[in-house]
């Protein structure tokens, strides 16, 4: 199960929040005031 900063992650990534307009991984750290790092590792928490 995914935290609220791993689903706001995930969300901005794939566009779901903007009608499909994604967002870089540059883009959704600075939002989020996390590291590029930290977003790739929010990424790799998807069960997919």
């Amino acid at each position: 199960m995914l935290d609220d900063r791993e689903k706001e992650v995930v969300v901005g990534r794939f566009g779901l929040d903007t009608g499909g307009e994604e967002r870089t991984q540059r883009e959704i750290a600075m939002e989020l005031g996390i590291s590029d790092a930290g977003e790739v590792k929010s990424l790799r928490n998807l069960d997919i």
